[in-house]
């Protein structure tokens, strides 16, 4: 088997949190389960970059800035090697990915749901949902010719 064949079929689960309570998002690829390294104060993001080669995680980190991208997910931004994972936990509607980070999604192939829950932000604000709760497998530099695998709830 060549080595790009290797994992050519790895079951992948990305579960994120509506809520800080009763549990954290996790992320499965293959037989291994991944958790966030910390607990966010307030709602936060949960990066996971992984080497799509290898498998191994090079960040896992969580954020409480629903705007700028962690200076620690930087290095791989374009880099089609890697693929991103991110699951929120805890986020109100009112905290949408914007600015960097939103761009940075978008790069890495977010595209309706990550926009259906832009727009009802906007058009609705926070008065009608509470939490959010969002999930995306994407790859680095791969752009919106590979779209990310994503999916929302709102609360």
């Amino acid at each position: 088997m060549k080595p790009e064949q290797a994992y050519a079929n790895v079951p992948l689960t990305v579960a994120s949190a509506q809520v800080l309570l009763n549990r954290a998002p996790n992320i499965a690829i293959g037989q291994t389960v991944y958790n966030p390294t910390s607990t966010p104060t307030s709602g936060g993001y949960w990066f996971l970059v992984v080497d799509r080669t290898s498998l191994q995680v090079a960040v896992n980190l969580v954020s409480t800035d629903s705007d700028n991208v962690p200076e620690a997910v930087q290095p791989y931004v374009n880099n089609t090697q890697f693929m991103l994972f991110l699951a929120t936990w805890g986020v109100t509607i009112n905290n949408v990915p914007q600015g960097a980070l939103y761009d940075l999604l978008v790069a890495a192939g977010a595209g309706p749901v990550l926009s259906r829950l832009e727009q009802l932000n906007y058009q609705l604000g926070c008065g009608l949902f509470g939490n959010m709760s969002y999930a995306m497998a994407g790859l680095f530099g791969g752009g919106q010719s590979l779209s990310a695998v994503e999916a929302a709830s709102l609360a």
